[in-house]
């Protein structure tokens, strides 16, 4: 609504919607009359948006594969700002894991950029954030921060002894171990809950009872007692 004064108004107006051919009408009743036809441009770099490569939230992803997500720089309207990457501005990433690539995005192209990134630490609750490269079109202050996703550990691909047996051992008797199964990036596999199978250099070695060779992950750890029953020095367990 606007207010006029002696069969006039003068005043001031602004539109937050970035777009050409706009025009501004004014009605009362039945009498309308329209402006001419004029641009509005994007304000000045704000802040930007981080989603997912072909738009929306950012789903849940495997540690240590590459995906793309989508930046996209905006005025405070969240109208993108098109001129952002005409001087080749990027932006810097980080993510709460601290274990996310590349650090510095490829330049912008008409106020966005696709930039394939790869998380390798498997974490709950993700977040990317971007931050303007300082020398280019805004302060080198303006953020993004996208939705928070879920990084699932990859494939097993190792087990390690986080709980080395003692040295020495007496043949017989019960040597604690923990065995954790991991990803290529170290990761521990809280889904696997398998079977997996022991052998040592001695060819004795067992689990509870004596025969067998089998012991029993759960959420990714084993966290039980082995015997030995050969004395013998340098023995390994596998």
């Amino acid at each position: 609504t606007i207010t006029f004064s002696n069969g006039i108004y003068n005043g001031n107006l602004h539109v937050t919607k970035a777009q050409a051919g706009v025009q501004i009408t004014v009605t009362d009743g039945a009498i309308s009359d329209s402006s001419n036809a004029f641009t509005v441009q994007p304000a000045d770099l704000d802040h930007f948006k981080v989603e997912a490569g072909g738009g929306g939230a950012i789903g849940d992803q495997v540690a240590g594969t590459a995906f793309n997500i989508l930046i996209t720089a905006q005025d405070a309207y969240n109208n993108t700002v098109t001129t952002y990457g005409d001087g080749g501005e990027t932006v810097d990433i980080s993510d709460s894991t601290g274990t996310i690539t590349p650090a510095t995005s490829g330049a912008f192209s008409g106020g966005v950029r696709t930039e394939s990134v790869t998380i390798t630490q498997a974490q709950a609750g993700v977040q990317i954030t971007v931050t303007d490269s300082t020398g280019g079109l805004g302060t080198g202050s303006e953020t993004g921060v996208s939705n928070a996703f879920d990084v699932d550990p990859g494939v097993l691909t190792q087990f390690v002894f986080t709980t080395q047996p003692t040295d020495p051992s007496t043949a017989g008797a019960n040597i604690p171990v923990v065995i954790e199964a991991r990803d290529s990036n170290g990761n521990l596999i809280t889904s696997y809950n398998n079977n997996a199978t022991i052998s040592d250099t001695t060819g004795t070695v067992y689990e509870s009872a004596e025969g067998d060779t089998t012991i029993t992950f759960s959420n990714g750890i084993y966290n039980g007692n082995l015997h030995v029953t050969k004395a013998q020095a340098g023995v390994q367990i596998t």
